[in-house]
């Protein structure tokens, strides 16, 4: 973070210098204790995914007491959960599944019409889940034995189990789940997390070593508590909270940052004014220097970009670079005010509305865009999310690597201005019948939607979590997410 930075904004540099003097190092906790985690946000609750998205301590409280059929390992790979092992068709339209020997915390078996039912709430129109529409593909999931389901698709999906393995698709018998843990208590506002001990009278109850204790709490508590030495982890960081995390001078190396893909970059939420043209729309992505942005948070591993997708993935083609990517700074600010300037000819000097999250990172996000587009004559001014706006920010990692999913993520679908062509070569390749079908389809929905301008891409998401060297199995992995089951080697 630079000096500049800073010094923009008074009341939040008093703030995190207070943050500074309450993070002083204290003393060194008992390292056979639980894990002590934090995540920033509020408190952490068992709420059914399927009723309402949860929030990041609720997601990590999920993934230790809850899962579905699969789930992500440390490393960001799929890993058995609810079952034990499955099959795919040779046609990509059939995924069968068969269940482990579980039961819920309540004693009653895990049976395949049970996870059944719950997967079709979770994955019903009318869910929570913020990728549902990406669930439309499941034509049936049918109980074959009592611990036996398939789910059978109308097209091929080879990126389904990618999503089977979110938070979101995490499932719970009222308030309970499989585990791998469950809630022993709840004291202070913290969970105490203990492994769900197997049934051999043999073995011993779980030790303190296997334990987890976790709570929500705003960043700046997180990470004072950190820093004190009262916490092993922080996860639920982004780019809005990154300074907390700086200016507490967390070592370099304890400061771990995801290589998590996904977009984060500003959307158009009408077609109102300025927005309706669409030169003046490649006018206000042309005029930004993200490596100027990046720069001024200071954090390395967070990469800039220009395309919609990182990278060709299951697309026909490699993503589509902007025409104007190699004409230098200078040249496309000037192309990008003369762009603007015809528009208003008779128009009153265009302003925006752009909806952001709380926190320091997300002013300071404000200022740069504020400052970009001044520099074209365009105004810019913050409202909060949820309010009256013209631009929204998206600030999503991707899970699953598809650029069917990026399509879907600024659709007309999810409330934002959107280009025609692109939504029905999305519709067009979700329906495919054949692999490269759909790779053809969702390339020229790619196309489409990066010329039309409705979304500005301007890096990666950025997703970092504060990790004691006490964490030694802890890794950075491209979903962002991290089981606390696997953060330290059993103690024998």
């Amino acid at each position: 973070m630079t000096a500049r930075s800073l010094r923009s904004y008074p009341a939040m540099r008093a703030a995190l210098t207070l943050l500074a003097v309450l993070a002083t190092a204290g003393c060194e906790r008992d390292d056979g204790g639980p894990v002590e985690v934090s995540v920033i946000g509020p408190a952490a609750v068992i709420a059914d995914p399927a009723r309402a998205a949860p929030t990041a301590p609720t997601a990590v409280l999920l993934g230790a007491v809850a899962q579905g059929l699969v789930r992500f390992d440390a490393n960001g790979q799929i890993e058995p959960a609810l079952a034990e092992r499955w099959i795919v068709s040779e046609d990509g339209t059939s995924y069968i599944f068969r269940l482990a020997d579980l039961h819920w915390t309540d004693g009653a078996a895990v049976t395949s019409e049970a996870v059944a039912r719950r997967l079709r709430a979770a994955i019903a129109r009318t869910g929570s889940h913020p990728d549902r529409g990406l669930f439309e593909v499941v034509d049936e999931i049918a109980v074959m034995t009592d611990r036996v389901i398939e789910i059978r698709l109308k097209t091929p999906r080879p990126n389904l189990l990618q999503l089977l393995a979110q938070p979101e698709m995490a499932l719970l018998s009222g308030r309970d789940g499989t585990g791998p843990m469950r809630i022993e208590r709840s004291t202070a506002g913290a969970l105490l997390l203990s492994p769900i001990a197997d049934d051999d009278p043999d073995t011993p109850p779980p030790a303190a070593w296997d334990k987890a204790r976790m709570r929500g709490e705003p960043a700046s508590r997180a990470v004072a508590r950190f820093r004190r030495g009262d916490a092993d982890l922080v996860l639920g960081g982004t780019f809005a909270t990154l300074m907390y995390a700086q200016v507490a001078n967390v070592p370099a190396r304890q400061l771990r940052v995801d290589p998590a893909p996904g977009l984060f970059g500003v959307a158009a939420l009408n077609r109102d004014g300025l927005l309706g043209d669409h030169d003046a729309r490649v006018a206000l992505t042309m005029a930004l220097d993200r490596g100027d942005l990046l720069g001024r948070y200071a954090i390395r591993g967070w990469a800039p970009m220009l395309s919609l997708t990182p990278e060709q993935l299951d697309s026909a083609t490699p993503p589509t670079q902007p025409t104007w990517g190699a004409l230098d700074l200078a040249e496309r600010r000037r192309i990008a005010a003369t762009r603007v300037a015809a528009w208003r000819a008779e128009k009153p000097q265009p302003q925006l509305r752009l909806a952001l999250p709380a926190g320091p990172g997300a002013r300071l996000l404000f200022a740069w865009l504020r400052a970009s587009w001044r520099g074209i004559g365009v105004d810019l001014v913050a409202v909060a999310e949820g309010e009256p706006a013209d631009l929204a920010l998206i600030d999503s990692v991707a899970p699953m690597d598809s650029v069917s999913w990026y399509l879907d993520r600024i659709s007309c679908a999810r409330g934002y201005a959107c280009d025609p062509e692109a939504e029905a070569k999305r519709l067009l390749g979700r329906n495919a019948r054949s692999l490269d079908d759909r790779a053809r389809l969702l390339a020229e929905g790619e196309v489409a939607a990066s010329e039309a301008a409705w979304f500005i891409p301007l890096a990666r998401p950025l997703r970092w979590s504060l990790v004691s060297p006490r964490l030694s199995e802890y890794r950075e992995n491209a979903r962002a997410i991290h089981p606390l089951t696997a953060l330290r080697p059993p103690r024998r």
